[in-house]
């Protein structure tokens, strides 16, 4: 079933993207470190917090923050009264 593009989807699949990104660069730089054993150890370390503010930034990506455009008001002049081939410009 196909459906129609929403104007949001590139917005989520950017989003989706940086998130990502942001993950596997955390983890490369040494973020994620956890022991379970004999205590459950969780590291806070800038990487982890930056990303940790990422994903909580990365929910706002949806918000407009501004209303849409509204189309300008066509000229006056109907276009049944126009000379053949003129343009509304």
């Amino acid at each position: 079933r196909c459906r129609r593009r929403c104007r949001y989807d590139a917005r989520f699949y950017a989003v989706g993207a940086a998130v990502l990104a942001a993950a596997v660069a955390a983890k490369l730089l040494g973020a994620g470190g956890f022991s379970a054993y004999p205590a459950v150890e969780v590291e806070v370390g800038p990487p982890v917090l930056a990303l940790a503010a990422l994903l909580i930034l990365s929910g706002l990506a949806p918000v407009r923050r501004k209303p849409p455009r509204r189309a300008r008001p066509g000229p006056a002049t109907p276009a049944s009264t126009r000379p053949l081939g003129a343009s509304r410009a």
